[in-house]
């Protein structure tokens, strides 16, 4: 189940900043998409799970990443699935919602690999993708198919603290309760307090728990818990 193609469909926010709006993305923001995957990903950490998966340069991670955005097809990255929030000096934070097990929906593993054939990086390198891949899995809750998940929620620095996430998680969660959902889903790194935090004022519980050595020793936290609620 994917959002609807809605274009141009957008909401200004109650926020103290008036220029904040928040809308739907399109093909031209993939690029910031690509720097907000990167970022949510790595959370509170040095690095994230694109870091271990796609070798080389910080530029090499981004372009792969807004090539993933784009690819055909339903995808757990794809462009289509995120809101951003933009004021008077561009971007401000993102965040995306799908359900995992939605009509056609590419599990991560192949979409990486269907990325990675298409973006030519080699077999060598998808193999250690994968093997970095499960083991980032050792680590990580079931996501439950049918549940509207959040994924990739970041924001700029400057852009912190001023309710922009919030309003970002309530406008996910108000998409999903339109297309029929009933339950939500989010997962972060245990040990991000801010996330935690920020996902409980949103109504969020803990559910699921999951913590590896292997995932510790490849990621540098314990592993990650699954936060749950009603919609």
């Amino acid at each position: 189940m994917r959002l609807p193609a809605r274009h141009g469909l957008e909401h200004r926010t109650a926020l103290r900043d008036v220029s904040i709006r928040i809308r739907r993305a399109e093909v031209e923001d993939s690029t910031f998409l690509a720097r907000a995957i990167l970022n949510a990903c790595r959370s509170h950490l040095a690095r994230g799970m694109w870091d271990f998966l796609v070798a080389g340069r910080e530029q090499d991670r981004l372009e792969f990443l807004e090539f993933l955005t784009l690819m055909e097809g339903p995808t757990f990255c794809h462009y289509s699935n995120f809101l951003v929030a933009e004021g008077r000096n561009g971007y401000a934070a993102a965040l995306s919602g799908f359900d995992p097990g939605g009509p056609g929906m590419l599990s991560p593993g192949h979409a990486i690999a269907a990325a990675f054939e298409e973006f030519g990086l080699g077999e060598a390198a998808l193999s250690d993708a994968y093997r970095r891949l499960e083991v980032y899995r050792l680590g990580m809750p079931e996501q439950r198919k049918g549940v509207w998940t959040i994924e990739w929620v970041w924001s700029e620095p400057s852009k912190r603290r001023q309710g922009i996430v919030t309003t970002l998680i309530e406008r996910i969660l108000d998409n999903g309760r339109r297309l029929g959902y009933r339950r939500a889903q989010v997962t972060t790194f245990i040990g991000n307090t801010p996330a935690i935090l920020a996902y409980e004022k949103a109504g969020f519980r803990a559910g699921e728990e999951k913590r590896h050595p292997d995932f510790a020793r490849l990621m540098g936290a314990p592993g990650l818990v699954r936060y749950d609620r009603a919609i």
